[in-house]
């Protein structure tokens, strides 16, 4: 028996509710993304999956004004573009979700690139960034809420944003 959300031993298990330890699945944390190998990239997952580890502050990813997503499963994909251009990274959900561009998922605060929260279950968010050849980033798909778990089906989508890029 475990105490609930506590890490198990060995690394790399995690304490479910239910007090057993379970096996951290690829993409739950930082250190085991998936990884965006090759474009156009598409992958679908369930959050419900996943568990709550990351999130930001007020004012702490351009784009969006609030704090978003410590109530929520978060999934994390890791991406190294091979060439510096404007990416289109897009996410399709069945949940109200949230998507953010981070540097380094230790210090979120500081190397948040962007977000976008469009508020509502049917509403999809969409990042156009430039992202720099060579220079890897982290795309957290994370909920919404602070307060509660907002947690579904998800389809991350990344592609190289050509000048028709906008749908």
């Amino acid at each position: 028996m475990c105490v609930e959300e506590s890490l198990c031993e060995p690394i790399p298990y995690i304490c479910e509710a239910t007090g057993q330890c379970d096996a951290i699945p690829q993409g739950d944390r930082c250190e085991d993304p998936f990884i965006i190998d090759a474009l156009p990239y598409n992958h679908s997952t369930d959050t419900d999956d996943f568990f709550n580890i990351y999130w930001y502050g007020s004012n702490q990813c351009p784009g969006v004004n609030g704090a978003r997503g410590s109530g929520s499963n978060d999934v994390v994909y890791a991406f190294t573009p091979t060439e510096t251009a404007i990416y289109k990274i897009a996410l399709d959900s069945n949940y109200d979700s949230n998507l953010y561009i981070v540097k380094d998922c230790e210090h979120i605060a500081d190397t948040c690139i962007a977000a976008d929260d469009d508020k509502g279950k049917s509403a999809d968010e969409k990042i156009y960034t430039t992202l720099t050849a060579d220079a890897p980033v982290f795309i957290i798909v994370d909920g919404r809420y602070n307060n509660s778990n907002a947690s579904g089906d998800v389809t991350l989508t990344v592609n190289l944003c050509v000048p028709d890029c906008e749908e």
